[in-house]
């Protein structure tokens, strides 16, 4: 299986096409070469509409179940960012009404009914 894997020759600086920017983008089509037929790195490739078409539709499907997972990760992690939410608050609740009442047995004087 792996002796079927052509490993594809990479391209010295003098070969290959620029892109307006000045960028040299041999590597990126050499290495897509096999996936689409007639590219090669000494001229700009082909336009592919409806290639470019699928391509788009296939990163938006994926954008969506990105979205989606994230959400769902996010409603797992609700009952839990909630809960600590509510210990945090009751320890909160629970140590100032004990302040208070150290506060009022220790520093308060009692007075004394007559």
């Amino acid at each position: 299986m792996f002796r079927q894997i052509r490993v594809p020759r990479v391209p010295s600086l003098g070969e290959g096409w620029l892109r307006p920017d000045g960028l040299r983008v041999c590597l990126a089509t050499h290495l897509s070469q096999d996936l689409r037929p007639g590219l090669s790195c000494a001229a700009p490739p082909k336009l592919y509409p409806l290639y470019q078409l699928k391509l788009a539709a296939r990163q938006g499907l994926e954008s969506i179940a990105n979205y989606a997972a994230a959400m769902a990760s996010f409603l797992f992690y609700l009952p839990t960012v909630l809960l600590w939410l509510a210990t945090i608050l009751i320890g909160a609740a629970t140590g100032w009404r004990l302040l208070r009442w150290a506060g009022k047995a220790l520093f308060v004087p009692r007075t004394k009914t007559a």
